[in-house]
């Protein structure tokens, strides 16, 4: 367990789910949902986690600590400004709300080679990861600087900063190629419905954990809950796809 003094994790639950049409953290997915996945994981490696979100309301079935934006309509860049804000730790782990397959192992990996660094980003199959990043506060001046120019690309960011890539590769024993994929849209959420991540031990939502009670092998059955249904004509109306996207 990672001391908060040094870092802590965060949530990143702000966006307006456009290419998802409804809230994406409360999709239902096994027995969790995706905000819950990534709450358990930073929750085993972190001794503290918060949730960045400006209706914090919607995840206090997570009992994290969620504190809004401080710039506002500044997309994931604000909700990095926000973490470290609202820390004294020296570096913060942000995880957008949507990644529901990183892993302890991944998270303990990356912590690991933050060191001496304004930011740790993952790279895998030629993409960069930066909402699944430690951030250090000393990259706080830089990103308020950003925010107050409205340049809120992050990888225009990253340029600014002293930034290390940490690839993530398949000689790794914790890799599996969906790890860092996240669900932006409604055929990533199906194509998740037949790779299912691991079961969370906690901040599972009892209604979800009842209504799958007595079809853990059947995800498909997650398609017809009631937070999921509205999903079912967007699915059928989108083209077909059959791979996961990335960041």
């Amino acid at each position: 367990m990672i001391d908060e003094r040094e870092m802590v994790g965060a949530i990143l639950a702000g966006g307006d789910s456009s290419r998802m049409g409804t809230d994406k953290a409360l999709l239902e997915l096994g027995r969790s949902t995706l905000i819950g996945y990534v709450a358990e994981a930073l929750t085993s490696v972190f001794q503290r986690v918060m949730v960045i979100s400006n209706v914090p309301i919607k995840y206090s079935f997570l009992n994290l600590p969620t504190y809004p934006d401080i710039f506002h309509n500044c997309g994931p860049l604000g909700g990095i400004h926000s973490s470290l804000v609202h820390t004294a730790s020296e570096r913060v782990f942000v995880v957008s709300c949507d990644t529901p397959y990183i892993t302890h192992a991944l998270l303990t990996y990356l912590a690991s080679s933050a060191n001496d660094t304004d930011a740790a980003v993952p790279t895998s199959e030629g993409r960069i990861h930066p909402l699944c990043a430690i951030y250090a506060r000393r990259a706080l001046s830089t990103i308020t600087d950003q925010l107050q120019r409205q340049q809120l690309r992050l990888l225009d960011l990253l340029q600014h900063l002293r930034t290390k890539y940490i690839p993530i590769t398949p000689d790794l024993p914790f890799y599996t190629p969906q790890l860092l994929t996240n669900i932006n849209t409604p055929h990533d959420f199906k194509a998740s419905l037949r790779n299912l991540p691991p079961i969370p031990q906690t901040h599972q939502l009892p209604h979800v954990a009842q209504s799958l009670r007595s079809s853990d092998e059947n995800p498909t059955n997650a398609q017809t809950s009631p937070r999921n249904a509205s999903l079912r004509g967007l699915i059928d109306a989108e083209p077909r796809r059959t791979t996961f996207r990335g960041r």
